[in-house]
């Protein structure tokens, strides 16, 4: 079986986790419905790589081609839902594109039933299984598609940049671009270029990380906060296969120790810098909006609890907001049950918990509590 068969099979064990991940989160944000659609679709695309590359006949992988392009056609539209519901734009333009795609999966369909040759020349047999060409029509099909979704999504997201960066959910938008390079590159072979797509591996990082980047500050469950862990450890192995079949195409003749050695450094290096990345540098929100956001503060609150960041005690916090000792105990105590009673309800009672409070708010502000 080819080395490069493992890049698809570790990203959809990445998109399995992430799927889990996000079903497992309590409290459904406008993006997530798409987001699973999303994943759903990129996990089926490639189950059907993995299936349609590891056959030994063209008639066998036209199969699993077939039922490719149900999924792998609907991207370009999940993907513009995924932008309208992360900017909560009107779907008004989301319509067209889904009826584009309806008929250019029937089109498909006819082609694959009837051998027309509309869109598929062939299947075509490369070092790493088998691929399928297009014809010139399927292409710029695809193309129109592709352009039209690309296109209204980024306008959605220039759109609404500064909500985008406030909510610390900017980054989304550069990873978007990586995203659809991904989905490029993943065509060069249907246009009739030799490589193998590395559109899986891409997936399974890029999801993973966005997985991580849009949850982070949920209140996750053990369960969920090991499913986003565990699908960033398969997105790293995909990573980490494709960076070794890169070094065996080429030079064929490398010693499989070397080979052992990258695939394993790649992924731990991948792994590293995931981790670095969901833990520490995604904490882009300022305080206030996690705070309102994530732990259902009211205004006064959040405010209150900047106040005690800024090194502010009780009687200096009441002057600031000219408010009597018993209205700011009041907020204190609606602050402490939706913060530290959950986050660490074991913790002994015996400590006083404005310092408990304090503490968990520069975790958060650091950037070290990941995982509330």
């Amino acid at each position: 079986m080819s080395f490069a068969y493992y890049i698809p099979v570790a990203a959809i064990f990445s998109g399995i986790s992430v799927l889990a991940h996000l079903f497992s989160l309590p409290r459904k944000a406008r993006w997530q419905t798409s987001l699973i659609w999303l994943y759903s679709a990129l996990l089926l695309s490639n189950t059907c790589i993995a299936l349609m590359i590891s056959r030994q006949s063209a008639e066998n992988a036209e199969f699993f081609l077939f039922l490719l392009r149900h999924f792998f056609f609907s991207l370009p539209a999940l993907f513009l839902w995924f932008a309208i519901s992360l900017t909560g734009e009107s779907k008004r333009w989301l319509f067209p594109a889904l009826f584009y795609t309806v008929i250019l999966i029937f089109l498909a369909d006819l082609d694959y039933i009837f051998r027309l040759h509309l869109l598929l020349d062939r299947m075509e047999p490369h070092s790493w299984g088998f691929f399928p060409r297009g014809m010139p029509l399927a292409i710029i099909l695809l193309a129109l598609l592709a352009l039209y979704c690309v296109g209204v999504s980024f306008w959605y997201m220039v759109r609404h940049s500064s909500e985008l960066k406030q909510e610390g959910l900017k980054p989304v938008v550069v990873l978007f671009v990586f995203w659809w390079i991904g989905i490029v590159l993943s065509m060069l072979p249907f246009s009739g270029i030799s490589i193998f797509p590395p559109g899986p591996a891409v997936d399974a990082a890029l999801s993973a990380l966005i997985a991580a980047l849009l949850t982070r500050g949920q209140r996750n469950s053990r369960v969920s906060a090991n499913l986003r862990t565990i699908s960033g450890g398969f997105a790293s192995v995909a990573m980490g296969t494709l960076a070794g079949w890169l070094l065996k195409t080429l030079n064929s003749s490398v010693d499989e120790l070397v080979l052992l050695i990258v695939v394993s450094g790649c992924s731990l290096a991948s792994l590293a810098g995931w981790n670095y990345l969901a833990r520490y540098r995604l904490s882009l929100r300022p305080l206030f909006v996690i705070l309102q956001n994530d732990y259902e503060l009211s205004y006064q609150e959040a405010r209150i609890c900047e106040l005690l960041l800024e090194g502010l005690d009780r009687h200096q916090i009441e002057s600031r907001l000219g408010a009597g000792g018993g209205t700011l105990r009041n907020h204190l105590t609606s602050i402490y049950g939706k913060t530290i009673d959950i986050h660490e309800p074991s913790s002994e009672q015996s400590r006083d918990k404005l310092q408990r409070l304090t503490v968990f708010l520069s975790r958060i502000q650091t950037g070290i509590l990941s995982r509330p």
